[in-house]
C-alpha cells in the first residue's frame, strides 16, 4: 500500500497577493500530487488576511492565531508565523507523513514518489531535504527549470516525518521565515526521530536564486530566534545522541569538519557528545566531500555561545 502525504504550506501576502515564486511553488506542488502514487493532501496554514488568497488545490486550515509579535511582545517585529501553530495544523490529517517546506521550495514532478521510495529504502521516519539552487533567469521557463541539476545548499527547509512526531516535537516559539527555524526543527528531529535521514545532494527540490544564506528580518529577529534555540539546546541536549547525526560514521577529521563548517550543527555540542562515544565501535565509511557544498558557507555559522 503506497504511503500517504499530507503537506503543509504557509501562503502569504506580498503587497496584497502571493509573490511569483509562491505561485510557481503551488502550481509545481499541484503537479507532482497527480504525478505520484500515492495518496497526497496539500495542506495551507495561512493568517486570517491572507486566507482569500490561497489557491483551491490547498485546503485550508484553522487560521493562525499566533505570531512573532504576540509571542516576542513587540509590535514592531515582522508578524511571522509560528513552527509549531503550522505543524499542529497538520498534526490530525489522514496520513503516514507530514512534510513542511518553505514558500520557495519547488517540488521537482517526481518529489512524492521519490521521497517514498526513499523512506522506503532507508526504513526511517524522518527525511531532511536540502535543495537544489537554481539561477533566477530560470522562473518563467519551467520547461527548463527541471532539467537543470543546480548546485547544492546546506539549509534545512523542506522536512519529512512521520504524523506521530509532530507531538514530541519541542519548538518553542522559533518562528518561520527568520535564520533558525531550520535548525530548530532539524535536531527535533536527530533528538526524537528514530532515524533521521539527510539528503544533502538529490534532485528532489529547487530554489530560485543562487545566494547561501541572507540577513532575512534583521538583528532583533535573529536575536529572539537565537534565544529559543539556546533555550531549547539547554532543555535538551542530555538527551541528544551523537549517533543520530549526519556525519557520524565518517573519519574522525572527515567528521569534525563536517560539523565545524556547517552553521546548522551546533560545533561544541558535537565535539563534546563525539568525544563521550569516541570508541564505540561505529562502521567507519569513506568521506564523499562531494556530498555537499562545505567550503561555501563556512563563513555563516551562528555563535549561539554569545
Amino acid at each position: 500500500m503506497p504511503l500517504r502525504f499530507a503537506h503543509i504550506v504557509n501562503p502569504y501576502a506580498i503587497d496584497g497577493k502571493l509573490g511569483a515564486v509562491q505561485v510557481l511553488t503551488i502550481s509545481m506542488l499541484e503537479k507532482a500530487s497527480k504525478n505520484t502514487r500515492s495518496p497526497v493532501k496539500l495542506l495551507s496554514a495561512q493568517f486570517t488576511e491572507d486566507r482569500g488568497l490561497v489557491p483551491s488545490i490547498l485546503e485550508l486550515t484553522p487560521d493562525l492565531q499566533s505570531n512573532l509579535q504576540t509571542v516576542s511582545g513587540n509590535s514592531k517585529s515582522p508578524k511571522l508565523p509560528l513552527l509549531k501553530e503550522i505543524l499542529d495544523r497538520a498534526a490530525n490529517a489522514d496520513c503516514d507523513f507530514v512534510i513542511w517546506s518553505n514558500m520557495d521550495i519547488i517540488p521537482v514532478p517526481q518529489f512524492y514518489d521519490g521521497v517514498a521510495a526513499i523512506l522506503e529504502s532507508e526504513k526511517c521516519d524522518a527525511l531532511l531535504i536540502n535543495r537544489r539552487r537554481v539561477g533566477k533567469e530560470l522562473i518563467n521557463k519551467p520547461e527548463l527549470l527541471f532539467n537543470e541539476t543546480g548546485r547544492p545548499h546546506p539549509g534545512y527547509d523542506c522536512f519529512v516525518m512521520k504524523k506521530g512526531l509532530i507531538n514530541k516535537l519541542s519548538l518553542g516559539n522559533i518562528c518561520v521565515g527568520a535564520p533558525g527555524v531550520g535548525f530548530m526543527l532539524a535536531h527535533n528531529l536527530f533528538l526524537h526521530a528514530e532515524k533521521c535521514v539527510v539528503l544533502a545532494n538529490k534532485h528532489l527540490t529547487l530554489h530560485i536564486g543562487m545566494e547561501i544564506v541572507q540577513d532575512w528580518k534583521g538583528p532583533e529577529v535573529a536575536a529572539f530566534q537565537k534565544s529559543e534555540i539556546k533555550k531549547f539546546l539547554a532543555d535538551e541536549r542530555k538527551n541528544f545522541r551523537i549517533e543520530k547525526f549526519p556525519g557520524y560514521n565518517l573519519p574522525f577529521f572527515s567528521r569534525h569538519k563536517k560539523w565545524f563548517l556547517n552553521p546548522l550543527f551546533h560545533y561544541p555540542m558535537m565535539f563534546a557528545m563525539d568525544m563521550k562515544k569516541l570508541f564505540d565501535g561505529r562502521t567507519i565509511k569513506k568521506s564523499t566531500e562531494g556530498d555537499s557544498n562545505w567550503q561555501e558557507w563556512k563563513s555563516t555559522r551562528i555563535n549561539f555561545d554569545e
